[in-house]
């Protein structure tokens, strides 16, 4: 599994950015692990057909249960909201 959602965001805050911690739909049971960096995608807004997705932050997991994890932000661009996708960011493999 590559990618997911952004599922609960801290219920104290109205803007959640880098340095918090929100939680997501992927867990053990979608191959993830703590250590796992994602991107944060934005779809885009513009218009009827929303313009493009554009890259707003990135992440790493923290803790993972078999269905969701703890991910924290470690830069945004943009306040994070639930409804915000996941996008796996692997490593190049060495020559």
């Amino acid at each position: 599994e590559d990618g997911g959602y952004i599922v609960a965001v801290p219920i104290q805050k109205a803007l959640t950015g880098a340095y918090e911690v929100v939680y997501t739909d992927l867990g053990r049971n979608h191959g993830v692990q703590a250590g796992h960096v994602f991107s944060i995608i934005r779809k885009g807004t513009r218009g009827r057909q929303g313009g493009p997705a554009r890259k707003i932050g990135e992440g790493r997991v923290v803790a993972v249960q078999p269905s969701s994890s703890s991910f924290w932000i470690t830069r945004s661009d943009e306040p994070i909201r639930v409804g915000d996708r996941l996008e796996r960011v692997v490593a190049d493999a060495p020559p």
